[in-house]
């Protein structure tokens, strides 16, 4: 009996000389490469209890089955592992050993299947990553595979789930949308469901330590909105905010600029501010009253080294700042990347800006002021983030669920935005017609050209904004992920000039312009809600979509694919 699917085999040896590409047929792999290591990495240091930084896997035998190029050995072997590879094709072995050289690292590498392997030596650590979707048999696999593993030993098993899920982005995204894959790379009947590889390894005598799944959200890898910077108009102004778990905190420091800082104190990780406030001079702990400058800099350590003692000699206190958030203001909004790992924000902004330049200059932009009544509007929305964005980009729910808007901008007279690179979609409007009666009209951009003065444009900006650009007045509508199936949505509302903005003389229009678009964005509740309820549903399919109509919405989509696929 063989483990060995010779056609699976035949795939990965055709893409065998990419291994080490990362921008090659392997990039999803590249992209993903980091987590598993890192998952693997903290596994093995808890079951083994290891506490050495250096090294901390030496003294530590592991055997890497199906390790193609070696993209997981040669890290295991970094950090101290006395390593052995094994694969059923003789091409990613070839490969793997032509990188070791590279490398100078030591590696047994073989070409054999767990069954043919002629080796005695048990490990304490088997890796079987990625690797049991594409096997012959996986009861025998298993089987086979558990055999060198030691008494006391931990094996990991790593395979897409048999989802519609994993259909759509390992095999339709990344193989027939993203082209990342060649295709046919994945066979969706042959991906293994959690509880059916649970039944096998205990028919192996394997015992379950824990089953874990690898999510990603795109709010916390990309430039995500979470406020605005008129809600903390002065110095001292501080604001707490938490980004899915995470406590962050926005302040307006002495320079007048806006930082984002994570709420947490670095004494014993107390959330230090639980409520808007203004601060005086210092942020203080309200626990042991550590204490922090609007820059998050350390300043005072009350009673660190006993009664009345407040510094010590062996304690630096810049080592224990306010960890920084990656953040930027553009146009009032407070964009932050947690992970800092996007591009700057100028370059990520710069398609947009250029877009709207033919509409508004730099020095327009500096114009817009926060209404100072009527000018937030917050929504409780029972759907996924997500659907409330799908919704924005098009305008072919127009007639039926905004009646009244399609009266002053009818169907016919919106276009499709898709803005290049894919960080934004939406609609555009020809004939944009102020929906409040009567002869008296906001102030409008200086620099907006007669041309185009009933052009309007609805763009949702990737991932949690969504803006309206109108030649006399600007909103913004953020989204709040509270859960898989609850958003808050955040519309603030913008003139142009303080004049339009501030006086009484606009206030009664402010009031029917924040009315008129609360009863839209009001309306849309309806849809996003009724497809979370759909979505919900085992028999919907991934949906049909108008070649036509749906073009940026499906291109919101390509980029949640693009992002899912990217991370994984």
């Amino acid at each position: 009996m063989s483990s060995v699917n010779k056609k699976e085999i035949e795939k990965f040896s055709k893409i065998a000389e990419e291994w080490w590409d990362p921008n090659g047929k392997f990039k999803p792999l590249h992209k993903f490469n980091p987590i598993r290591i890192k998952y693997i990495r903290d596994t093995i240091l808890s079951e083994f209890k290891i506490k050495k930084e250096h090294q901390p896997f030496k003294g530590l035998s592991i055997l890497d089955i199906g390790c193609g190029g070696g993209l997981l050995s040669e890290p295991m072997a970094k950090l101290g592992a006395d390593v052995v590879g094994i694969d059923a094709s003789n091409k990613n072995i070839q490969v793997a050993k032509y990188h070791l050289k590279k490398s100078k690292l030591k590696i047994k590498y073989y070409n054999s299947s767990p069954e043919n392997l002629k080796i005695k030596k048990r490990f304490d650590i088997i890796l079987n990553m990625e690797i049991v979707e594409h096997v012959e048999d996986v009861d025998f696999f298993i089987k086979e595979s558990s055999k060198f593993l030691k008494k006391s030993g931990v094996m990991f098993i790593a395979t897409l789930n048999k989802t519609l899920k994993s259909y759509l982005f390992a095999i339709v995204g990344a193989e027939y949308v993203l082209k990342w894959l060649p295709i046919g790379t994945h066979d969706w009947e042959k991906f293994v469901k959690p509880e059916y590889l649970t039944d096998i390894c205990k028919k192996n005598s394997l015992k379950l330590k824990k089953i874990d799944g690898m999510t990603f959200n795109p709010i916390l890898n990309k430039w995500s909105v979470i406020g605005v910077g008129s809600s903390i108009p002065n110095i001292g102004d501080a604001k707490p905010y938490d980004l899915l778990g995470i406590p962050l905190i926005m302040i307006r420091g002495k320079d007048e600029k806006i930082k984002v800082l994570h709420n947490v104190c670095s004494h014993r990780g107390l959330r230090l501010l639980n409520e808007p406030c203004t601060l005086k001079n210092v942020l203080r702990c309200p626990y042991h009253s550590w204490a922090y400058d609007f820059n998050g800099s350390l300043i005072a350590t009350p009673h660190i080294g006993g009664l009345n003692i407040h510094q010590v000699d062996n304690f630096d206190k810049s080592n224990s700042n306010l960890k920084k958030v990656r953040s930027k203001v553009w146009m009032d909004m407070i964009f932050v990347n947690l992970n800092d790992n996007e591009i700057e924000f100028d370059e990520y902004i710069k398609p947009l800006e250029s877009r709207w330049s033919k509409f508004i200059s730099k020095d327009d932009q500096n114009l817009i002021r926060h209404a100072s009544d009527y000018g937030y509007i917050k929504l409780n929305v029972k759907s996924n983030w997500k659907f409330a964005i799908e919704n924005y980009c098009e305008s072919y729910h127009l007639p039926s669920i905004h009646p009244e808007l399609n009266k002053t901008s009818n169907i016919s007279d919106h276009y499709h935005i898709q803005g290049l690179p894919n960080r934004f979609a939406g609609q555009g409007s020809l004939k944009y017609i102020q929906p409040i009666k009567g002869n008296k009209k906001f102030n409008n951009f200086p620099s907006w050209p007669e041309d185009l003065a009933l052009n309007a444009e609805y763009v949702a900006l990737f991932p949690n904004v969504m803006i309206g650009l109108h030649i006399d007045h600007f909103y913004i509508f953020w989204l709040e992920p509270i859960s898989p199936n609850e958003t808050k949505e955040h519309i603030e509302m913008y003139y142009i000039g303080e004049e339009s903005a501030y006086s009484d003389n606009f206030k009664e229009m402010r009031k029917e312009n924040s009315k008129f678009w609360k009863e839209v964005m009001t309306e849309d509740i309806f849809a996003v809600e009724g497809m979370q309820k759909g979505r919900n549903s085992k028999v919907y399919n991934g949906g049909n979509f108008s070649p036509i109509m749906d073009n940026p919405t499906h291109q919101f989509h390509k980029w949640v694919a693009t992002n899912l696929i990217d991370k994984f």
